[in-house]
């Protein structure tokens, strides 16, 4: 789908007379706003038609207004879906009657749409039953449920016919007939979001009640999913003075500072309507014995407006379901709904942080920095449905000799972010690590053979390399790939501010200084963070070391001539070597065969850079084997590094996060800085989707800071510290001399190498039970 999303925004490019990646930038872009009418509308959809034999539906641009909604559709529907034999569910002229009735009123737009997953034999199917917006795309944020869970966003077959909307009983039939056209076996998942809580629960009943398997036995719904739903035994419909009045302050979901379409809020009006006429029966089963769903209650935990802003809106708080929507809420019980459901249904109830519109519509983060870790972050968040703006102050990556090695603890996380395979494609798994004899000669002291975590438990858990400046390359595309992200060059924070309702940056940009809201705010802007100095100052505990490191990246044949491995330490001549780039065949011819290895070593920390480019040549030639003189070699950069153990006071303040190297610093030895900031990446992003999910409040992010500065303290600063001075000559010849116990045997070889793996930590396990409990 992606080739095909690719086509239509070119051929809308080309009609609306706009750069192509003006679209891909800007997921937010409204298409009225590039002047998308009714005609211009007609002449992109005739294009699409004869360039790739698509036909879209006529009211296309209604139904995705923007740019972001427009790519989702392309990307997640099927658009001509297999025709196959259809299984009645009722008398089939009843069946045939109702779809070709939902047919007649929504033309050529689906009553359904896949959301997530595989239609193919999936483990679970999820359908979603609409809002008062009418929309499946309502639900087109929320992440996904895994590889094994389909989840159907439905439309209500009203959506562009208003006027000829049925009483909510009378509708269950239709959302019933393409639930089971799609599923044709229970058991059934069903859930809603405000107005489809109630459209959830009479599709429910008519399933239990009126349809039958094959075999005959009585039809299953397994869980029912009422989110933020308030019960109409209970509660009045909602005025449509307060859709208008939200509507018209950008608070109706996801639409900005622009207020609702008019389509959106006709059906709402028509929603209202019926839903006011609406008096829910209680759900009964007619076969003794039968199977009742589980049911989950998901309640929202804040109101619209809290209750200051609420007194002030003009709106009448007396009326309960708008207290209900406006005011923070107080009841937190099943609300009525437990009247409805028969004696012995199993109820559960849970919060999330919120407000109606935010248990759907995902937080709005702001990374700055868009270094490794920083793009990590933004690919791990985006991809489950989150919108990011990353702000970077430099015009391009930095491609300095920089890190080139990825430790096992930050695997699991590159994997899941999806860029690990290219990674290795591009780079390869260094698997061999020397500890060379004290003393000078470059005999080996110990071999650590990584190939030894080749399959742990199933994943390949060896270390990854590749050049940081490459890697920035596979993180940028991944990252401008995606509409939920906007990546800004030249975009240099001044500063940050918060509150208790948003967060916000200060940035200067080409077009001059500029304010960003954001419910959370990310510094990843490395060691210099202007986000860590907006909050604590210059305070930043540690050290700085007495030297200096100098990485050079060098064609040296050390592996063929002299043997080297991978990596390589030698702790009299205070240096190491890593071989970052495998010979490939066409640098091989152009390189005679040498290998790119980076070359790092150490000058006294006050040597000016002038000094130290200096004696490059004479350094070289004093700690490689060979004595090589610059003929011999070719460097293709290099670049010197202050190096320093240090950690922030503090990686959660409000609503403002440090991540990396913003967050704490330490010296390279032992590949740990850009790995842990890898692990930060992982572990934040598990702590953003949780308060998102519903599985967590904020206060894990309290948990974030706590656990990832107890890591750096207790391994990323012991293990890196230990290495300099081993590395540096600081310890006594006794202990330098001494072989390290993981050379015994290959056990405690493997033992050692998985010991990196408790830079980790799995912050999923503080979810709360009765969230992961709603889960498919």
């Amino acid at each position: 789908m992606a080739s095909r999303a690719n086509s239509v925004l070119k051929i809308i490019s080309q009609e609306a007379r706009v750069p192509i990646e003006e679209l891909r930038q800007n997921a937010e872009l409204e298409f009225t706003d590039l002047g998308v009418d009714r005609l211009l509308s007609e002449s992109i959809l005739n294009q699409v038609l004869k360039a790739t034999g698509l036909k879209l539906p006529s009211n296309l641009f209604e139904t995705c207004p923007t740019v972001g909604s427009l790519t989702e559709f392309l990307r997640n529907i099927d658009l001509h879906p297999s025709s196959g034999p259809e299984k009645p569910l009722e008398p089939a002229n009843a069946i045939s009657g109702l779809r070709e009735y939902s047919k007649e009123l929504l033309g050529e737009s689906p009553l359904s749409i896949r959301l997530h997953g595989c239609s193919n034999s999936p483990k679970k199917t999820v359908f979603l039953l609409p809002d008062g917006s009418g929309s499946a795309m309502s639900y087109a944020r929320i992440p996904s449920l895994g590889p094994d869970v389909c989840v159907y966003g439905l439309n209500s077959p009203f959506l562009f016919h208003p006027g000829s909307f049925l009483p909510i009983p009378d509708i269950a039939p239709i959302w019933a007939a393409e639930i089971r056209l799609l599923q044709p076996k229970g058991p059934y998942i069903l859930g809603g979001w405000s107005a489809g809580g109630y459209y959830c629960f009479e599709v429910a009943k008519y399933l239990l009640q009126n349809q039958r398997e094959d075999d005959g036995r009585p039809v299953k719904v397994e869980k029912l999913i009422l989110i933020d739903s308030p019960s109409r035994n209970v509660f009045e419909a909602l005025p449509m003075a307060v859709v208008t009045t939200l509507s018209n302050q950008g608070l109706m979901g996801n639409w900005g500072t622009n207020e609702a379409p008019k389509w959106l809020l006709d059906h709402f009006e028509a929603t209202i309507a019926r839903v006011e006429e609406y008096q829910p029966s209680p759900m009964t089963v007619p076969v003794r014995g039968q199977t009742l769903p589980k049911v989950f209650v998901i309640w929202a935990t804040d109101g619209v407006y809290g209750p200051a802003g609420a007194a002030g809106s003009g709106l009448d708080t007396t009326v309960k379901v708008t207290q209900f929507m406006l005011e923070n809420r107080l009841d937190m019980g099943p609300n009525g709904w437990d009247k409805l459901f028969p004696k012995g249904t199993e109820m559960a109830i849970a919060t999330s942080p919120g407000t109606h519109f935010t248990l759907i519509f995902p937080p709005h983060i702001v990374i700055v920095g868009a270094g490794p870790a920083g793009l990590l972050l933004t690919l791990l968040l985006s991809t489950e449905g989150i919108e990011v703006n990353v702000l970077e102050a430099a015009a391009d990556v930095d491609r300095r000799p920089r890190a080139a090695y990825y430790g096992t603890a930050s695997i699991p996380d590159l994997q899941r972010a999806g860029v690990l395979a290219e990674i290795r494609r591009r780079g390869f798994p260094p698997t061999s690590f020397t500890s060379r004899q004290f003393g000078g000669d470059y005999r080996a002291f110990g071999l650590l053979d990584t190939n030894l975590l080749g399959n742990i438990d199933g994943q390949d858990l060896r270390s990854a390399c590749l050049p940081q400046k490459d890697l920035l390359e596979i993180l940028v595309k991944r990252v401008e790939n995606s509409p939920l992200v906007t990546l800004s060059w030249n975009h240099k924070v001044l500063g940050v501010g918060q509150d208790e309702e948003k967060g916000w940056v200060v940035v200067e940009t080409p077009e001059g200084q500029s304010r960003i809201e954001a419910d959370y705010i990310v510094g990843c802007d490395g060691a210099h963070s202007a986000v860590r100095k907006s909050l604590f100052g210059n305070e930043f505990p540690g050290k700085t070391w007495d030297v200096q490191l100098v990485s050079t990246d060098t064609y040296y044949d050390l592996e063929k001539k002299f043997g080297f491995t991978h990596a390589n330490f030698a702790g009299d001549r205070m240096y190491l070597v890593m071989l970052i780039l495998e010979n490939q065949p066409q640098i091989a011819a152009k390189l005679n065969d040498e290998g790119l290895f980076r070359i790092t070593y150490a000058e006294p920390g006050d040597m000016s850079y002038e000094e130290v480019e200096k004696r490059l040549p004479s350094r070289l030639e004093e700690i490689l084997p060979g004595n090589p003189k610059p003929d011999e070699y070719k460097m293709l950069g290099w670049a010197p590094h202050k190096i320093h153990q240090r950690c922030a006071p503090s990686m959660r303040v409000g609503r403002v996060m440090l991540v990396s190297d913003a967050a704490h610093l330490c010296n390279p030895l032992g590949g740990l800085g850009v790995t842990g900031g890898f692990v930060d990446a992982g572990g934040l992003a598990d702590c953003l989707l949780g308060i998102w999910g519903g599985a967590a409040d904020d206060s894990i992010l309290d948990l974030y800071s706590e656990k990832r500065r107890e890591k750096w303290y207790s391994i990323t600063d012991v293990v890196t510290t230990d290495n300099f001075m081993k590395t540096a000559c600081r310890y006594p010849i006794e202990k330098l001399s001494k072989r390290p116990d993981w050379t015994r045997s290959d056990e405690a070889r493997k033992e050692f190498l998985l010991q990196r793996l408790g830079l980790r930590y799995d912050f999923t396990r503080h979810y709360r039970n009765e969230a992961s409990n709603v889960g498919v």
